[in-house]
């Protein structure tokens, strides 16, 4: 079972936001627990969505923040909080069981280093 939580956000310089994603997994097996971290860009987030509309259909309880930017500091706190409330109801395990396909997906974004070669294999559908 995997979780996932923001723990920091930085605004870098070509101006925009890093999210450090601290990622749990426990050994369905063994309980044992394997904890890392990710860097995820907003955009990782929206990409991620639209592979799970793409592949899933719309899903009610997954609702991502708006694309709209408004650069300050309340405004970066706000999507910060909507961006884990997002990763809180994609680790739900009831949705992977109602959404089969949505779970290869989410796991993957976890994955340090190799999510942004994996994800290529997972083109949108055209338009």
């Amino acid at each position: 079972m995997y979780s996932a939580k923001i723990i920091n956000s930085e605004t870098m310089k070509d101006n925009y936001v890093s999210y450090t994603l601290l990622v749990t997994c426990v050994s369905g097996m063994t309980g044992r627990s394997t904890v890392w971290q990710v860097l995820r860009r907003f955009s990782n987030f929206d990409e991620l969505h639209s592979l799970i509309m793409d592949k899933c259909g719309r899903i009610p309880q997954l609702k991502p923040p708006s694309k709209r930017f408004i650069p300050s500091k309340d405004f970066l706190e706000r999507r910060r909080k909507e961006l884990d409330d997002y990763l809180q109801v994609l680790y739900q395990p009831d949705l992977h069981a109602r959404y089969p396909n949505m779970r290869f997906l989410a796991i993957d974004f976890l994955q340090p280093a190799s999510y942004d070669n994996r994800r290529k294999a997972f083109p949108s559908k055209p338009s």
